[in-house]
């Protein structure tokens, strides 16, 4: 028996059919209602593990942290929400990057960090609400079918190559402060 004591990023994106037994972690449990894996504290969601062809995601309130790579390349992801009270802070790197069918993402109304690549390759993703973000990661929206963005948060930090290759982004009005690139 092994037991898991980590994931990495994109480790199970494209096995749709595999059975995952973290009953003996020490590290890691499974929620099996929300179909994803969870720190013991329940505050950072490492993974997703949906069995069937479950397209919406509803975060979990107490969720502080989607880890690197917890949706990657989840292709039948359309829609993730987030439980009212939303504790978020961090959106991890790659962490919803190639999720192809990702068209609707509610963030929380508080600070959140967005990781490099986050949400790079979500191609029909047109609109999120970016106005309590405090950073966006490089390449975080590149290859996204993102047409609106405002980060209006005072002294947001736009990594490099945030918008790359986002034909369809037209504008993005900036907080005072702004650091780019």
């Amino acid at each position: 028996t092994t037991v898991l004591d980590s994931v990495g990023v994109s480790v199970f994106a494209t096995a749709s059919k595999i059975n995952i037994d973290i009953s003996k972690s020490d590290n890691y449990k499974l929620d099996n209602k929300n179909e994803a894996i969870y720190s013991l504290d329940g505050k950072t969601l490492v993974m997703a593990v949906p069995s069937g062809l479950k397209s919406t995601f509803t975060v979990p309130a107490a969720v502080t942290t989607i880890a690197d790579g917890a949706f990657s390349s989840l292709l039948i992801l359309r829609t993730v929400n987030f439980e009212s009270g939303s504790q978020l802070t961090s959106i991890g790197d790659c962490a919803f990057s190639d999720c192809k069918l990702l068209g609707a993402v509610l963030l929380p109304s508080r600070e959140i960090t967005i990781g490099d690549y986050a949400f790079s390759g979500t191609e029909i993703l047109e609109t999120i609400d970016l106005s309590h973000v405090k950073s966006v990661g490089e390449f975080a929206f590149a290859y996204s079918g993102l047409g609106s963005a405002q980060l209006t948060t005072d002294g947001v930090n736009l990594g490099s190559g945030a918008f790359y290759n986002t034909p369809a982004l037209e504008s993005v009005p900036l907080g005072k402060d702004a650091i780019i690139g």
